[in-house]
């Protein structure tokens, strides 16, 4: 199989799975489209990280398929992605470096979207840069709560979790 026919295969996936996904939640199918055209597939294998330590975070990962896990320096689970998640929003909003490691908790597929590519698409497109911004607003407010509710040793607040009405 040539390259272009797996590009285009991978294109046409992306196109019918990112409307189900929280961070493209109202798109419309020609916008997809473009998100999709900017995005690469990335394969991990159990155990690879999806980048170094210290590295700055330049794209944004969505997960097809598999699970990914953030850990502490200790070896300490503090986050789980799984389909449809996503890591990496922070690269759209402030460049941060790579703090803890992130890895592959068995055979995953990506979607990785560089940041660049996104802060272009929406600099041409309003109506996109709205809806993700939007979109991002929601998800890192979530992901924020979350950090603040295992600070304090709270519950999780699940009629928070965006993710949890994508699956519904």
């Amino acid at each position: 199989m040539t390259r272009e026919s797996t590009s285009t295969r991978f294109t046409e996936e992306l196109t019918q799975r990112l409307p189900r996904m929280v961070m493209f939640r109202g798109l419309t199918m020609p916008e997809i489209r473009l998100v999709a055209s900017i995005s690469e597939e990335l394969m991990l294998r159990p155990g690879e990280e999806v980048g170094e330590l210290g590295e700055i975070i330049s794209n944004v990962y969505v997960v097809l398929d598999g699970e990914l896990v953030i850990q502490t320096s200790s070896g300490n689970e503090t986050r789980r992605i799984r389909p449809g998640e996503d890591y990496g929003l922070v690269s759209l909003v402030e460049p941060r470096r790579i703090v803890q490691p992130v890895l592959a908790q068995v055979n995953s597929r990506l979607v990785r979207i560089p940041a660049d590519a996104v802060h272009a698409l929406m600099e041409s497109n309003e109506s996109i840069a709205l809806t993700l911004w939007k979109n991002i607003a929601r998800l890192q407010t979530y992901h924020f709560m979350s950090l603040v509710d295992r600070w304090t040793g709270q519950p999780p607040r699940d009629d928070l979790n965006p993710y949890d009405r994508q699956r519904a």
